[in-house]
């Protein structure tokens, strides 16, 4: 069933939206992306769940209480994280005449089909589990955007690649939005080291993390309890020098290591400051090494 393989889709999405209705990020939530998103969680059961605690100014109330009493910043940094992501990825498209971008396990999210029709002439793949990939090929039928069924566990990323015709002769940007940290450690980085292998030309990585060290912890036990349960265990953190080394032997160099800090300085002017900081989740974006 799609709702077993989508818990954290859910909660992050819902989490996204409901910033949406706030007074100051209601212009940082693309309109498109509000009405994809409600499309995307209207087709299951468990998403219809959702949706309409999306509609409840209560329910809204309630889950934002609960939010920073046990995720303290986190809507902020949700906000904020996700136009870093679309901000690279349109950088890097617009830095190539054509190109590819490849979001791999992005869920319910709603970037990748708005790329594929803010950029007719660019072509976008989307790798997720395959009753994923299945409803939201039904709902998206844009023809330079495929939806391709794998499990990053069991399958081969790049023989899932060569048999969704991707190219090895174009620049390519590689989306792992939440994704890496869901993984054993050693899976997350030989699939690195497999991307940094996959094209010829150019290539970029756009990955968050869970940073390790003293006041980074976020989730409280109750969280992490309810993660395990519905199959999304956070599986490894990692200090920021080592995170680098391992990227470095995996084919790519960081060139940008970004935390709820450094997100606030980037868009300075644009967002308020929020009361509180996420100190444990980073975002970095690195270039192949060739």
């Amino acid at each position: 069933m799609v709702e077993n393989n989508l818990y954290t889709a859910f909660q992050v999405m819902l989490t996204y939206l409901i910033q949406s209705k706030k007074k100051e990020y209601k212009d940082e939530v693309p309109d498109e992306a509000v009405r994809l998103a409600e499309s995307f969680l209207d087709q299951t059961t468990e998403g219809k769940k959702y949706l309409k605690r999306y509609h409840s100014s209560i329910a809204r109330w309630i889950i934002n209480f609960v939010t920073e009493r046990f995720v303290p910043g986190y809507g902020s940094f949700l906000v904020m994280r996700k136009k870093f992501v679309e901000l690279k990825v349109d950088e890097f498209i617009n830095k190539h005449d054509e190109c590819q971008v490849i979001n791999i396990g992005a869920g319910i999210d709603t970037l990748t089909t708005r790329l594929a029709r803010r950029y007719p002439n660019n072509k976008f793949i989307e790798l997720d589990y395959p009753s994923v990939a299945k409803f939201k090929s039904e709902l998206c039928k844009d023809d330079n955007l495929s939806f391709v069924g794998c499990d990053l566990t069991e399958d081969s990323v790049s023989e899932i690649l060569v048999n969704a015709n991707a190219s090895k002769q174009k620049p390519t940007i590689f989306i792992l939005e939440g994704v890496l940290m869901y993984l054993e450690k050693d899976s997350a980085f030989r699939l690195i080291k497999t991307l940094s292998e996959i094209v010829e030309e150019e290539s970029a990585i756009l990955f968050s993390t869970m940073g390790e060290g003293e006041g980074e912890e976020i989730l409280g036990r109750s969280a992490e309890k309810a993660m395990k349960r519905n199959n999304s265990e956070l599986k490894w953190r990692m200090k920021k020098d080592e995170l680098f080394s391992c990227i470095s032997h995996s084919g790519f160099e960081i060139q940008e290591h970004r935390g709820h800090e450094e997100f606030i300085t980037l868009f300075k002017g644009q967002l308020p400051r929020p009361k509180h900081i996420v100190k444990s989740e980073y975002f970095s974006f690195a270039c192949s090494a060739r």
